[in-house]
């Protein structure tokens, strides 16, 4: 078969088969993390979830969904293939946070990353030599910015334990997907995917208790 034939028949099934998409329930949490107060992000979120129906209908003949039920789902592995892709086009839809936010930021991340715990201001105003009234101000704009996040529970004394934010970075559009699986167990263990850029066969595998994997 000649390459004008295979894309005929390509467009044949896409306009005469054309399938139903249906989303997870732990498409909640990118609901809650996209900030749906820009109107601009509302509709970078339309084009995002066509991009991803776009993978999942290519996905889908490879691993069989196309051919259980017309409806597909959306897997967490379509989501690790369309990430990449659009990341940085959305991502300069969106003003940076201020460079003392980013700074506090980037402490939290190290600084979790070496406990493998969350951490608290003070301790993130020590690393970084600044009093606690500088630290406070600039934790606000970090959570603000999705670069920091306050740990779920309630604590003594008004405590609010810090986590990285969803974020990669202030112009993050969506949430890097470790951050999503490590988010929701019912994703399971490990997921496996290929790259859309390097064609890589890539795995992702849930950290177990104290941060081994």
């Amino acid at each position: 078969m000649d390459m004008l034939s295979i894309f005929r028949e390509a467009f044949r099934i896409l306009t005469d088969e054309v399938p139903e998409f249906s989303y997870p329930e732990w498409f909640d949490y990118l609901a809650d993390q996209i900030p749906a107060e820009d109107s601009r992000a509302r509709r970078d979120a339309a084009r995002f979830l066509s991009l991803l129906e776009a993978v999942a209908l290519c996905r889908s003949f490879a691993d069989g969904r196309r051919n259980k039920s017309k409806e597909i789902e959306i897997n967490f592995a379509d989501y690790c293939v369309a990430y990449p892709i659009l990341r940085e086009a959305f991502a300069s839809t969106y003003a940076g946070a201020h460079p003392m936010a980013m700074e506090f930021a980037r402490a939290v991340r190290q600084l979790c990353s070496k406990s493998k715990k969350h951490v608290t201001t003070k301790e993130v105003a020590t690393h970084l030599g600044w009093n606690e009234a500088v630290a406070h101000k600039w934790r606000v704009e970090a959570v603000k910015q999705k670069v920091v996040q306050y740990k779920s529970g309630t604590y003594p004394r008004n405590q609010k334990p810090l986590l990285p934010g969803p974020a990669e970075h202030p112009t993050a559009f969506l949430p890097e997907p470790r951050l999503v699986f490590e988010a929701r167990p019912e994703l399971g263990t490990v997921v496996k995917y290929t790259c859309p850029l390097s064609g890589e066969a890539l795995f992702m595998r849930r950290r177990k208790a104290g941060g081994s994997v």
